[in-house]
C-alpha cells in the first residue's frame, strides 16, 4: 500500500488544475481533512528535525502549528475554488469525559 505524503496534494491540485485531461472529472472528494492535517503536521516536523536533530518530531511548538493552519488554509481554499463539486470530510469530534 503506497502512503500519502502532504506534498502529493500538490500534485493531485496540479493535476486538477494544468492538465487537460482532468476536464472529465466532476467532483473531488478529501476523506478526511483531519488526516490531512496529521500528514501537513508530518511533512512540517520532517523539516523541522532535518534542520534541527535534536527536536522530538512528535512535539511540535506553537509556530509549527501556526504553520500547519495556514498551509491547510490555504490548501482548502484552492480546492474550494477549483470550477468542480469538492466535497471535504473531517474526522470525529473527540470530546473529554467530564
Amino acid at each position: 500500500m503506497a502512503t500519502l505524503d502532504f506534498t502529493d496534494i500538490n500534485d493531485i491540485y496540479q493535476f486538477l488544475t494544468e492538465n487537460p485531461e482532468a476536464a472529465k472529472y466532476k467532483c473531488v472528494i478529501i476523506d478526511s481533512v483531519t488526516e490531512l492535517q496529521k500528514y501537513c503536521m508530518a511533512d512540517i516536523m520532517d523539516n523541522v528535525v532535518a534542520l534541527n536533530p535534536d527536536r522530538d518530531p512528535d512535539q511540535p511548538l506553537i509556530g509549527e502549528w501556526g504553520k500547519n493552519a495556514n498551509q491547510m488554509s490555504k490548501f482548502m481554499r484552492a480546492f474550494r475554488d477549483l470550477p468542480i463539486h469538492v466535497i471535504m470530510t473531517d474526522g470525529p469530534i473527540e470530546e473529554e469525559e467530564q
